[in-house]
């Protein structure tokens, strides 16, 4: 009897043991699977990967540096090709688009595709000699006004306080302090012109630069009154027909010229016989070399429209006056063959 009850323990106890080991067994994980440990509320993702601790998450198609514009050393193509162009843009002197900006624009220009453009340095933008005439294919707009006007640095008609200049009327002033206005870079040359002609001992005066439309009109108006109009056509330029109006213009007369003028209103500086003065013969001769021809040449009215003008000097740079001086021609049988490029600064 004993030994029956000992039996049965022992069975019991077996049994127990199976038992424990068996939901020992359930609650271990498989063989090569990592535990997880997860937080209270969250699910862990398993596409997530093993960021590390305190790295935000980056979802698909964007860049963990968008904000900030730092790279992330790898990168992708896209942030490399960005960086890419910005060194190009560096190089080529270009500005790099600012924050905020729709790319490929700065300041609300449109800027050149670097590639397209080329190099700037072997490249440069050509514009064609500025040509004015009684074509009217070539009248200046009433509008038109040089944009880098600046005082000539050279004896002016405005310079002379004489009776004549005195009594002029208020407008007419301001219409002779205009013209001893001119192009920047035509003033510089003519400087030089001036400097040049001092040290040959010749004394040249600035009379008449810049001329705007209205003084145009006035002084058109005048010589058909004074004159009619067929001869007025001959001395005076219609307005916006006058290369005055460009501001590459200066008519030039001598110290002996302008003393008589501004004792005798009835006595012009700007005549004829200049031409033969000694002032006027250096001019002719010269005056290429500092970028000056003479627009209306004695033998050439048939061509320009205009009678012979010894003191009326246009600007168009010293490669193109020493072409058009050593060939005879005036500017428009110059540029007759069309555009032609110039040579200015």
């Amino acid at each position: 009897m004993r030994r029956y009850h000992l039996f049965l323990f022992i069975g019991a106890v077996i049994i127990i043991a199976a038992a424990i080991n068996m939901f020992t067994k359930h609650d271990e994980p498989a063989s090569g699977s990592p535990k997880v440990e997860g937080t209270a509320g969250v699910t862990p993702d398993p596409e997530a990967g093993s960021a590390e601790a305190g790295q935000p998450s980056v979802q698909e198609g964007t860049s963990p540096d968008m904000d900030t514009g730092k790279g992330s050393g790898a990168g992708t193509d896209a942030e490399t090709n960005a960086d890419g162009d910005l060194e190009a843009a560096k190089q080529d002197g270009e500005q790099p688009d600012q924050p905020g900006q729709p790319e490929g624009k700065s300041d609300g220009e449109q800027q050149p595709d670097a590639a397209a453009s080329g190099d700037s340095d072997a490249e440069q933008t050509e514009t064609c000699l500025l040509y004015v005439s009684k074509d009217p294919a070539t009248a200046l707009k009433d509008t038109f006004v040089p944009d880098n006007l600046v005082e000539v640095n050279v004896p002016t008609a405005y310079d002379i306080k004489g009776e004549h200049v005195e009594k002029l009327s208020k407008d007419d002033q301001n219409s002779l302090y205009n013209e001893k206005l001119m192009d920047a870079e035509a003033a510089d040359a003519l400087e030089k012109l001036f400097a040049a002609a001092k040290k040959d001992k010749m004394e040249l005066y600035a009379y008449s630069g810049y001329r705007s439309y209205a003084t145009q009109e006035l002084v058109y108006q005048r010589n058909v009154k004074r004159l009619g109009k067929e001869e007025a056509d001959r001395v005076s330029a219609i307005p916006g027909h006058s290369e005055h109006q460009t501001g590459l213009t200066m008519d030039i007369t001598s110290k002996a010229l302008m003393d008589i003028y501004s004792k005798n209103k009835d006595k012009s500086p700007l005549v004829k016989d200049f031409g033969k003065d000694p002032e006027g013969i250096w001019l002719r001769e010269h005056a290429h070399e500092y970028g000056f021809i003479m627009s209306y040449p004695e033998d050439k009215e048939a061509v320009t429209g205009y009678s012979y003008e010894p003191w009326h000097y246009r600007y168009v740079g010293v490669e193109a006056a020493t072409d058009i001086y050593e060939a005879g021609e005036t500017l428009g049988e110059y540029v007759a063959g069309g555009c032609k490029p110039s040579k200015r600064k």
